[in-house]
């Protein structure tokens, strides 16, 4: 490993990606399936939006290399739509921390 925290990284980007589908099916007035029927559930019934095998990959890269670049381009992507759901205000209330999570 390079990094020297390069583990805690790959942890607490794990760990994000189980608040981000949280989110995204709250979003769609759904309940989020367990992690091993994700694949099945967007096969099935996509979110809205989203194409699901660029969600997945993006979801798997994210989990397994905890790149803060990928996490932050997919997080202007969520912030667009949960602002378009109606909750700027909460995303707004994070003030300069916001910023920290867009992309640069």
């Amino acid at each position: 490993m390079d990094e020297p925290h390069e583990v805690p990284a790959r942890l607490d980007a794990a760990d994000a990606i189980g608040f981000l589908l949280e989110t995204l099916f709250a979003l769609d007035r759904r309940p989020r399936p367990y992690n091993k029927y994700l694949e099945w559930e967007l096969a099935r019934f996509p979110l809205p939006g989203w194409d699901t095998a660029a969600l997945l990959d993006a979801v798997g890269h994210i989990a397994g290399t905890g790149d803060v670049s990928a996490q932050r381009r997919l997080f202007v992507r969520v912030e667009a739509v949960a602002r378009r759901a109606g909750h700027g205000a909460v995303l707004d209330a994070w003030g300069e921390d916001l910023r920290l999570m867009r992309a640069p």
